[in-house]
């Protein structure tokens, strides 16, 4: 399945418009997203709009990349975040439709080898990251664990390690263009 997440009508229009009227592509919509994520599978791709107005990106990235391919849109192609998981295409928002779509098939149809196994990232590294970007203290992130707050530091300072970087914002290096 392709998956499309986007608060831009329009690119989600023309991208839907050029895969054709298939029945392989889902547009998400905010109401029924956490029932999305759920249904993910390591063979689905997902493509995702960076909204510049919307913060909450980091965090279901992070969600949505454990579990399924994915293909970011973003104004600023100089995004570490690659590095995350199944990341496997960052495309400029002008890039053509047309370059898009034919990106979005490539990806669909062959069988790219998750990401995940090459890092080694552990799911109790991942969720630390996740609760991480989202907010959460590394008291409260043990407390839930029920494991240490030295144990809490370890991992996520293992997880920078082999994500190639010293902190969370390293890893989310935005161009600050983006923030414009």
């Amino acid at each position: 399945m392709i998956y499309i997440v986007t608060k831009n009508v329009y690119l989600r229009l023309g991208v839907t418009q050029l895969l054709g009227n298939s029945k392989y592509y889902i547009n998400v919509s905010e109401s029924n997203y956490l029932i999305f994520i759920e249904k993910l599978k390591a063979s689905d791709v997902v493509v995702y709009h960076i909204d510049k107005t919307d913060n909450q990106w980091v965090s279901e990235m992070l969600s949505i990349s454990y579990r399924a391919k994915v293909i970011l849109f973003t104004s600023s192609c100089h995004l570490k975040i690659s590095a995350i998981n199944n990341i496997i295409a960052v495309i400029d928002e002008k890039t053509s439709l047309e370059s898009i779509a034919s990106i979005i098939r490539e990806n669909h149809s062959c069988e790219i080898p998750s990401r995940v196994n090459k890092l080694n990232i552990s799911k109790r590294e991942h969720y630390i990251l996740v609760k991480t970007v989202r907010g959460m203290s590394p008291c409260s992130i043990a407390k839930l664990l029920n494991i240490s707050v030295k144990t809490v530091y370890g991992h996520r300072s293992s997880a920078y390690g082999k994500l190639g970087a010293r902190t969370i914002h390293d890893i989310f290096k935005i161009n600050s263009k983006h923030f414009r």
